[in-house]
Parts: structure tokens; C-alpha cells; sequence
């Protein structure tokens, strides 16, 4: 589509290259530091966003009257936390112990195997810390009891 920025899938490091970058012979490593570092501040952005977030509910729970921290005030916070590490570790994997597991054949499916989990991590966290979505999606797959519906006319006089 945008063939100034397309980019291959290198079968040896399983790994993905800018096509305009290796025509250039500027190489790999400009292009894949680049995103590395807006992923990892994007990441460290969002990160300090849910902390803020969960700092304030807090401190609205503090300013209330009851003033309890209830369980799904900390589920919040996990979840932020796994969602970030995740893809943190995803990024880790892809730039600095790619190069480890190229030279192992059993190893070297480990990032794509991460890559996977972290696009759906999120509906697996999603699932595991929203108590209403569980209820939901557990209510929905529940066998039910077959029910017979009858249909009352009325007959007026």
C-alpha cells in the first residue's frame, strides 16, 4: 500500500526489516531503535496514566464517607500493571534477547509466541479482573433449562 514503507519478515531471525533501510544499506537498526523507543515511551506514558488514575480513585474513596479501598480498586492496578509489563517484556524479547534466541531452535518461536499473548492479553485480563464481564460471558454460556413457553389468548366479553 505505502511502498516506501513496506517491510519483509527475515525467515533466518524471524524477524521484520524495513525493505527501504537495507536498499539504503543505513541498516536495521535505525528504524528498529526508533520504534523500540516511542513503544517503550508510549508505554511509560500509559503507565504513569493508570497509576494516576488508580491515585485517584483512591483518594476520592479517602474523601468519601465511607472511605474503604475495595478489592476492585487494586484488580485496576494489576491490571494496568500486567497489561505494561507484557508488552514490555514482549519489547525486551524483540529487542535485546532476540538475538539469544535466534541460535536456538527451540527458542527462537518465543517472541511470536509473546507477540501473540500480548495481543490477546488484554481481552484475557479484561475477562479475569472486570467482575461484570465474567458474570456476562459466564451467564451467556451457562446451560439453561428448557422452558416452554405458552402462549394465553385473551378473550374478552
Amino acid at each position: 500500500m505505502f511502498p516506501s514503507n513496506r517491510i519483509e519478515f527475515d525467515l533466518t531471525y524471524f524477524e521484520w526489516y524495513s525493505i527501504a533501510y537495507i536498499k539504503s544499506d543505513i541498516g536495521n537498526k535505525i528504524f528498529t531503535d526508533i520504534q523500540n523507543q516511542i513503544v517503550l515511551l508510549t508505554l511509560g506514558i500509559a503507565f504513569i496514566l493508570y497509576l494516576l488514575i488508580f491515585l485517584r480513585i483512591i483518594f476520592l474513596r479517602l474523601l468519601s464517607s465511607n472511605s474503604i479501598i475495595i478489592p476492585e480498586d487494586v484488580k485496576f492496578l494489576l491490571y494496568a500493571i500486567l497489561n505494561f509489563f507484557s508488552i514490555v517484556f514482549l519489547e525486551i524479547a524483540w529487542s535485546k534477547l532476540s538475538f539469544y534466541f535466534s541460535y536456538s531452535d527451540g527458542l527462537i518461536i518465543v517472541p511470536q509466541i509473546l507477540y501473540i499473548f500480548v495481543s490477546g492479553s488484554n481481552t484475557i485480563f479484561t475477562f479475569c479482573f472486570v467482575s461484570q464481564v465474567r458474570k456476562n460471558i459466564i451467564h451467556s454460556i451457562k446451560l439453561k433449562k428448557k422452558t416452554t413457553i405458552t402462549k394465553i389468548r385473551i378473550i374478552k366479553c
